[in-house]
């Protein structure tokens, strides 16, 4: 475009932006935070995996969760981001109004309590139908408070903890819930976590 044009307002249009594998890097997702804060772009669903945004990305686009009225899937699976940038999108869930229903943070850096609080924010709200959560470091503790939410949401139908820690006890906190009879689990992905 030359130079002296500007930017339509049409570029307000995209709802959904894949950017998997592209060297995004920090500044990358945090000028995508940017976009989602500004209150026009009307995004529903970004795919960000497996680019290197670390926990200073993750950080940004928790924040924007807060102001983010029109993300329903996003997708952080493989971005390297820490404990710090776990909190940080729990926190974005929790306190925000967002109205993500979808949401893959699994193979990043994330501990147990990151991952829980992203857990306790998503039973918090119950919009969340499709949760990934694949080598988060849960043990059998954190496998029953993951329990205790696929029992009582009303929304939740597919939850990936592939490569976790939960072991025969937290594989029977999960199969007490799934038997409890108002689950609405159709999916879920326990590969890897050693149940026996």
């Amino acid at each position: 475009e030359p130079p002296h044009r500007t930017l339509s307002c049409d570029v307000w249009q995209l709802t959904s932006l894949d950017l998997t594998c592209n060297k995004l890097g920090a500044e990358g997702a945090k000028a995508i935070a940017g976009a989602l804060s500004s209150g026009m772009a009307v995004l529903k669903k970004i795919v960000l995996s497996t680019n290197d945004i670390e926990d200073e990305g993750a950080v940004a686009i928790g924040e924007s969760l807060m102001s983010n009225w029109t993300l329903e899937e996003l997708d952080l699976a493989g971005c390297s981001i820490g404990v710090k940038g776990g909190k940080a999108l729990g926190a974005g869930l929790q306190d925000g109004s967002a109205l993500l229903t979808s949401l893959d943070v699994g193979f990043n850096a994330l501990d147990e309590e990151a991952a829980l609080s992203i857990v306790r924010a998503a039973r918090k709200h119950d919009k969340m139908t499709i949760l990934g959560l694949g080598k988060c470091k849960i043990g059998p503790t954190g496998a029953q408070e993951i329990a205790d939410y696929v029992l009582c949401t009303s929304m939740l139908t597919s939850l990936n903890v592939a490569y976790n820690r939960f072991g025969p006890e937290g594989a029977q906190a999960i199969a007490g819930a799934l038997s409890g009879g108002v689950a609405v689990l159709t999916s879920i992905d326990l590969y890897g976590n050693e149940i026996g």
